[in-house]
């Protein structure tokens, strides 16, 4: 095989793994491009918001409104602050396919700092070597495999920017920790006390980032130095936290209603489940396994500074296990704990890997030796190829289907608007943006789905305003989240004139994984007044 793969066997494993790594990204990219060109807001449920709250701000006003009026989310709005804010001087912050793009790009941030979190491991279990730069590559590449298996992770999404922030923090903490240096400390403790912009799981990780780099330079830094920091980490998250404080409707979308949400504690079953369910997962773990115990057991001081600097990013990524276990919780919260683990897993597993084949090297002449070393760097190199192999990516591109779905839609929103009558789209902007319409909506589906689950039913006016027929038309898209009685309210004062057929998409077992969250399998049905 020497013609074929020229070089040393540990070059010739390197490339393996970076030629399967980078086929994937390519698989993966070639379906994210064609999802995030998809023109309407319809992949998940947190597009229809996110659109709407860009309008908002596009129109000068708050993202928070009363809850009467059934048109804000419970996120915190640090995404649409970010997008407004690169899209706006294009004129493209009311274009989904915009926002897309900001959010995959987040989602690369997130897996190019995670990537040189785990090389600063590497560096700390062995000599810097011409196969650390090469494993800054293979990071990379798994790592973005592994953020956008999530199906929050080509969309518009808090958890794009939550995972990004928490990324991007714990760089910077382990080289402050790692340095000693005080500017690194406030510049570590100052990003990581903006989580609350990002979502409000993200809202206290600067607190352990302050408190292990206190801990671990007391001996360097002044007493007034470390007061310094601390009151720096405070001041920022204090003002961040006041601006989403600010009014009486952004703390009751923000912390009242989401307090009243229902904690699902069976979910909590399911984790260990979700531990076996998904392959690449019982890799990470078994590999971060064994890294923890290397860094636990090593005498090295740069080894505990690692080690102290990723538990201290866990303030930030704990609190996503109450995202996953509230009502209405996925599986994507548990994404910022791959990517956590995999900081862990893939380094050590390449610097035993790089190690076997070193030791290999230099005893050529050692027959028994040679072949122990090539047989164990083989077993590292095959986990990481089994790690990548999982993750395969699976994201579907939009179908025929799903296009014809969005180009009815518009039609017909379009033809309503033309005729000056006054419409109710309970999910998506996008074909009220596409016909010029600029006057935010209002009883937007998922609105009143969240005041529901917070036994807040009662606060909406939607179902006043059907009985008022308020609306010359209503399409009845993702209907059932406003609840039977808003339902039967529609289906008592309103009669059918037109339906808009489904999108004829078969329904997967796991539509999440695949991005296919089915709401346009359904037909839309377009009510007038009794």
């Amino acid at each position: 095989m020497e013609w074929l793969w020229p070089g040393e066997p540990q070059r010739r494993v390197e490339r393996v793994l970076h030629a399967l790594a980078f086929a994937f990204v390519a698989v993966l990219a070639y379906q994210v491009t064609l999802r995030v060109a998809f023109p309407w807001d319809f992949w998940i449920w947190s597009e229809s918001p996110f659109m709407t709250n860009m309008l908002k701000l596009s129109n000068g006003e708050s993202t928070f409104d009363a809850p009467r009026d059934a048109n804000s989310w419970v996120y915190s709005p640090g995404l649409e602050y970010l997008c407004f804010a690169l899209l706006r001087p294009l004129g493209l912050q009311l274009d989904i396919r915009a926002a897309r793009i900001v959010a995959v790009a987040l989602g690369l941030v997130a897996a190019v700092f995670a990537s040189r979190s785990a090389a600063e491991l590497l560096a700390v279990l062995r000599k810097p070597s011409a196969a650390d730069r090469s494993f800054r590559l293979f990071a990379i590449a798994a790592l973005v495999l592994l953020f956008f298996r999530s199906f929050t992770s080509d969309v518009v999404h808090a958890d794009n920017l939550y995972i990004a922030h928490a990324s991007i923090s714990l760089y910077l903490c382990i080289r402050a920790a790692s340095t000693g240096s005080y500017r690194g400390g406030l510049l570590a403790v100052g990003v990581s006390a903006l989580g609350p912009l990002a979502k409000q799981t993200g809202s206290f990780g600067f607190v352990g980032i302050a408190v292990v780099l206190c801990l671990l330079h007391g001996s360097r830094w002044s007493l007034g130095r470390r007061l310094g920091l601390i009151a720096l980490g405070a001041g920022i998250w204090a003002g961040a936290t006041g601006l989403l404080m600010s009014s009486a409707n952004s703390r009751f979308w923000l912390f009242d209603l989401l307090s009243r949400h229902a904690v699902v504690w069976s979910s909590a079953v399911s984790l260990l489940h979700l531990c076996f369910e998904y392959p690449h997962r019982v890799v990470l773990l078994g590999l971060a396994l064994l890294a923890a115990m290397r860094l636990v057991a090593s005498r090295d001081r740069r080894a505990g500074v690692f080690l102290a600097s990723w538990a201290a990013g866990l303030t930030a990524v704990l609190p996503a296990l109450a995202g996953y276990l509230k009502v209405g919780g996925g599986w994507n919260n548990l994404t910022i704990f791959d990517l956590w683990i995999a900081i862990l897993a893939l380094p050590v597993a390449w610097g035993a890997m790089a190690s076997a084949f070193e030791r290999d090297a230099s005893a050529a002449n050692d027959a028994p030796t040679r072949e122990g070393g090539v047989g164990r760097a083989t077993t590292w190199a095959a986990a990481l190829a089994l790690l990548v192999i999982f993750l395969v990516p699976l994201k579907l591109p939009p179908t025929r289907g799903q296009y014809a779905f969005g180009h009815a839609l518009d039609a017909a929103v379009r033809d309503d608007l033309a005729a000056g009558r006054r419409i109710l789209l309970p999910h998506g902007m996008m074909p009220l943006l596409r016909a010029g319409h600029r006057v935010v909506p209002m009883d937007r589906a998922g609105s009143v789905l969240e005041s529901n689950m917070g036994e807040h039913a009662d606060l909406p006016g939607t179902k006043a305003r059907v009985e008022e027929h308020y609306y010359d038309r209503i399409y009845l898209f993702v209907s059932d989240w406003y609840g039977q009685e808003i339902v039967k309210a529609i289906e008592q004062n309103y009669h059918e004139v037109l339906q808009i057929p489904g999108d004829a998409t078969y329904p997967y077992v796991d539509e999440y994984l695949s991005g296919q969250t089915g709401f346009m399998h359904r037909a839309v049905r377009v009510m007038a007044p009794n």
